[in-house]
């Protein structure tokens, strides 16, 4: 395995719409904008090899659709994951975020959003965006599914507000196999 000599970040240089993300050698030289590709990227996350980063990339301000993007750890080789709605056919919605890499780095799990305020559902792709299936659904998990996080043997631990009822939604944890069979608290 080798060494990290440097220390990959997000950041704005303005106050305006331009989240990148940096890569910089830890001696403070060399600071480098992987992504400068005039879109807002982040919430990003290395793969466990720290050959890849995912994140979130939003190209707004007339872009409402977050999308899922993946890039080799030197910039190189920029592509999203996700293209198209997944959730509903809504052009306005469908907002996707909250990336994170398998321990095997074989997927990237993720949310996806119907419109403002609609049903936000786990998903799990392939690197090549390929196959893209849902983990969770409003039957079984509920409207709000938040934060999906991989544990070290492969499930996945996910915030869900399926149990609230009127008025304040309070999330508990969920957890889930990596395949979405299991759902248990």
């Amino acid at each position: 395995m080798a060494i990290r000599r440097s220390s990959i970040f997000q950041s704005s240089q303005s106050s305006t719409f331009d989240l990148n993300i940096f890569a910089i050698n830890l001696d403070g030289s060399g600071l480098t904008n992987l992504s400068a590709n005039g879109c807002s990227n982040d919430q990003l996350s290395i793969s466990p090899d720290a050959a890849h980063i995912v994140f979130r990339r939003n190209c707004g301000p007339t872009d409402f659709d977050e999308k899922i993007g993946l890039m080799d750890v030197d910039g190189s080789n920029q592509r999203l994951l996700t293209t198209a709605a997944i959730v509903s056919d809504d052009p306005t919605g469908n907002k996707q975020r909250d990336p994170r890499f398998s321990p095997d780095r074989e997927f990237v799990i993720f949310t996806s959003q119907v419109a403002a305020f609609g049903s936000r559902q786990v998903h799990r792709s392939t690197l090549d965006g390929a196959t893209v299936v849902a983990l969770t659904d409003v039957d079984t998990d509920g409207r709000f599914n938040d934060k999906p996080r991989y544990l070290p043997d492969g499930r996945i631990v996910f915030a869900s507000g399926r149990a609230a009822t009127e008025g304040p939604r309070f999330n508990d944890l969920y957890r889930i196999n990596g395949d979405g069979d299991g759902a248990c608290v």
